[in-house]
């Protein structure tokens, strides 16, 4: 048979064949580079229809395998690692807080706390005077069963705790718990405890509504035999807010007479220029941040309250840095939105246009493949990043999302038609 007649055969073939199997024809001969077979079919096209058909299809297979869906799957792929490299870089950055955390609690052993006899007595009367929970306070003294904790306590409470083991049964435990915790009640009952108030209004605890509250000097007091004059309240870094971002809890208090208030506020000022210069040079905490801190005891409850819930704005993790993380989020979700509609257009047209071929060549195939195989990296390494920078007092949600549905809504028609037209528009 010569190849005249071979041609003509085949042009005859390639002549009655659907508008979707000459598409399938034109993918597979276009990425295996049959140039003969391509120059071939194209001749053997019958009528205008056909032949608008055809174009059609071509300009779909070349804006595939060009710029437009190549260079627009790489940057992704690109845009995938990038983001994730500032990430980890951000993560890096954040979390010099975590690496001083040792060096400031180190450094707190060292440098005591000055105040004066009447701001510490502010500070026992203010704690001592904190309605708590019963069960919530019977609760933290059950949890903190070691034997020196244990040999504070009233003897009928440290009875109750000595019996526990690690290897009791929790039926056990749960009995022992209850034991302990109705000693309180029973106290209420004879009158050794007065009896409980309500819960405030605006209490944030969970317990149970009807849960009776009382102060927590009584219920130390009761339970660990202290007064008002042998209390000792928490720390420093416990009743300062501003401390206990810069890691004050084991810091003591300097107790100083009331005659020296000009020399314990000179003290606390220069103490306030120490740390804020550790806080934005080795923790990286933006000044703006740091320059509405107090390192003063706060004056009431209502203070000590707001400047906690600024502190726990800011803390662990410095603003900037979670900023920054909601903005490579946000990217990444852009990013995963378009690799979805390349795919997604891509499948549509292999299915209704190609009649199942594949319209890629190897080399946009593998493309692909390897920017999915980016976002599945990324993928499983964002929830280690997110939840590592988590804030503490942030009304927006979090982690932020890291998938952009309404971006993909908005994209694909676009994509489509640009992919329609030959990669323009």
């Amino acid at each position: 048979m010569t190849v005249k007649t071979t041609n003509r055969k085949l042009g005859g073939l390639y002549g009655a064949l659907s508008n979707r199997e000459r598409a399938r024809l034109l993918a597979r001969f276009w990425r295996d580079g049959e140039k003969t077979e391509l120059d071939r079919l194209r001749e053997s096209i019958p009528d205008g229809p056909a032949g608008q058909a055809y174009n059609e299809a071509l300009a779909i297979l070349r804006s595939l395998n060009g710029a437009l869906f190549l260079y627009g799957v790489m940057l992704i792929k690109v845009g995938f690692e990038r983001d994730i490299f500032a990430a980890w870089m951000a993560k890096r950055a954040a979390d010099q807080y975590s690496d001083h955390v040792p060096i400031l609690w180190d450094m707190w052993k060292l440098v005591p706390y000055p105040v004066t006899e009447s701001e510490y007595r502010a500070i026992v009367n203010r704690e001592r005077g904190k309605l708590t929970p019963v069960s919530e306070y019977a609760s933290e003294l059950w949890e903190n069963g070691m034997p020196d904790a244990i040999a504070e306590l009233r003897p009928e409470l440290a009875a109750i705790m000595r019996e526990y083991r690690e290897d009791m049964e929790e039926a056990v435990t749960d009995a022992l718990w209850d034991r302990f915790n109705a000693c309180f009640a029973d106290a209420m009952k004879r009158g050794e405890l007065p009896k409980g108030k309500p819960a405030p209004k605006n209490t944030t605890s969970t317990v149970d509504p009807d849960e009776p509250w009382l102060p927590a000097g009584v219920l130390k007091d009761w339970a660990k035999g202290t007064t008002s004059e042998t209390y000792k309240p928490h720390g420093p870094g416990f009743t300062i807010p501003g401390l206990e971002l810069l890691q004050a809890q084991w810091a003591e208090y300097d107790i100083q007479p009331d005659a020296k208030i000009e020399a314990v506020k000179e003290r606390r000022a220069k103490l306030r220029s120490v740390l804020i210069g550790i806080g934005l040079h080795q923790l990286r905490i933006p000044k703006d941040q740091l320059e509405p801190l107090s390192f003063d005891p706060p004056k009431s409850a209502e203070e000590w309250q707001k400047a906690h819930d600024y502190v726990q704005g800011i803390w662990p993790y410095p603003v900037e840095e979670r900023e920054t993380f909601r903005s490579l989020a946000a990217q990444y979700a852009g990013k995963k939105a378009e690799l979805r509609v390349y795919t997604d257009v891509l499948a549509m047209f292999q299915e209704e246009i190609f009649g199942g071929e594949d319209p890629l060549d190897t080399h946009g195939r593998e493309l692909l493949e390897q920017a999915w195989a980016a976002a599945r990296w990324a993928e499983e390494t964002w929830p280690v990043l997110l939840d590592s920078a988590a804030p503490l007092g942030e009304s927006e949600p979090w982690p932020p999302p890291l998938d952009n549905d309404e971006y993909y809504a908005v994209l694909y028609p676009q994509m489509e038609q640009r992919f329609r037209e030959g990669g323009v528009g």
